[in-house]
């Protein structure tokens, strides 16, 4: 009797051990699936960023030469 309790007890512990492993397993699964996410989020948001700049910079260069061309042509009638 008292070895098939201490075998239940021995069994008993090695499942508490393989649960904790198997919860610290999944515990680092998650962190890398978020870190994953957030370099992923990182790298969309620097993306989205460099377009929008680009865009931008289209936009201010055809409005600053659109300005250009009409001061030039305000100063020329002037003339």
């Amino acid at each position: 009797m008292a070895s098939s309790e201490e075998k239940l007890s021995e069994i008993n512990q090695q499942l508490t051990q393989q649960m904790s492993q198997m919860v610290r397993e999944y515990d680092q699964d998650k962190r890398e699936a978020l870190e994953r996410c957030q370099r992923a989020c990182e790298s969309v948001h620097e993306t989205a960023k460099e377009q929008l700049k680009l865009h931008m910079m289209e936009e201010f260069t055809t409005e600053k030469s659109n300005l250009i061309t009409k001061y030039e042509r305000d100063c020329t009638q002037l003339r």
